[in-house]
């Protein structure tokens, strides 16, 4: 039953990512934890995620604006790093209801803000999103919504957003594995855990990126943030 779970989670948020540019680790993080422990569910979303942008990176990288993602990277390292760090100092019950109430606040945002507020690609702002990123990556592997918002500002369009952001999740995803692997957190079984998940996300990737071009993302991204505060409200109340 659980390998069944870890595939069909994986998919869901594979084909998720795909399609709109981020969103794997909101839903594994938010669907994981209910069979898994909160550590494990992390640490295999690090290393399925690392073969997904890897994967999404290589289809897009004539898009990539390597000046534009080098700051934000610099500052993720940093925010990563501090993440990873306290992620094994807290407790699954409280970890997972700080992500529920981030879940919560992320998506209210995205839904009747995201419009109305633009973020200004400037030094600075690269240098607070990107760690930002960072930090939420370490901690809960949910760093996707501050690399998006910066980069839905800073981009010139949809291609040269999805490819820089994809080329900043891969690049930040392997720093964050390194990371693990030097914390002694990469276990034979997170490993068996991460090849189903895995054979998921390469089937899941796939098919989100042929609805890349094709599918309304307004509605689409919607329906994640609806799920999103779902999600968030079950893991406070589970929590």
């Amino acid at each position: 039953m659980i390998y069944i779970w870890i595939w069909i989670v994986s998919f869901m948020g594979s084909f998720i990512q795909g399609a709109t540019g981020f969103g794997y680790a909101i839903v594994c993080m938010s669907l994981w934890p209910f069979l898994l422990p909160f550590k494990v569910a992390s640490i295999m979303e690090v290393i399925s995620a690392f073969v997904m942008t890897i994967g999404i990176t290589i289809k897009l990288r004539h898009h990539i604006n390597v000046k534009l993602m080098l700051i934000p990277f610099c500052s993720s390292m940093v925010g990563s790093t501090l993440g990873v760090h306290l992620l094994f100092q807290q407790e699954d019950m409280m970890l997972r209801s700080i992500l529920g109430f981030a879940l919560i606040v992320l998506s209210l945002y995205f839904i009747f803000y995201s419009d109305r507020i633009r973020i200004r690609p400037t030094t600075t702002n690269s240098i607070i999103f990107g760690f930002i990123s960072g930090l939420c990556g370490g901690l809960f592997n949910i760093g996707g919504p501050a690399m998006v918002i910066y980069y839905l500002a800073a981009s010139k369009d949809k291609m040269e957003y999805n490819g820089t952001l994809q080329a900043n999740f891969a690049l930040v995803t392997a720093y964050t594995f390194f990371m693990h692997l030097f914390y002694g957190n990469v276990t034979l079984p997170v490993l068996k855990y991460s090849f189903i998940s895995i054979l998921a996300v390469c089937v899941g990737s796939w098919l989100g990126l042929r609805f890349f071009y094709k599918i309304p993302q307004k509605q689409l991204k919607k329906v994640i943030y609806l799920f999103m505060i779902v999600m968030g409200m079950i893991l406070i109340v589970k929590g």
